[in-house]
């Protein structure tokens, strides 16, 4: 669903957790499996604002 969000530009802001966790493998889930965007239609974010807790990092995002 996240794929189709993004691949139709609906997506505004996105809230990210970076966790110091590490896991391999071929099924890990990614914050929008699918398939891929063609170069022209990459969408970029600004970084509006972070939060640390302990050793993680609350990220939200804004499309510009």
């Amino acid at each position: 669903m996240n794929a189709e969000l993004f691949g139709l530009g609906l997506v505004d802001e996105i809230f990210l957790t970076f966790a110091p966790k590490i896991k391999l493998g071929e099924d890990v889930p990614t914050i929008a499996d699918g398939k891929a965007l063609d170069r022209s239609d990459v969408q970029d974010f600004e970084l509006v604002s972070v939060k640390p807790v302990a050793s993680e990092l609350f990220l939200r995002y804004r499309r510009v």
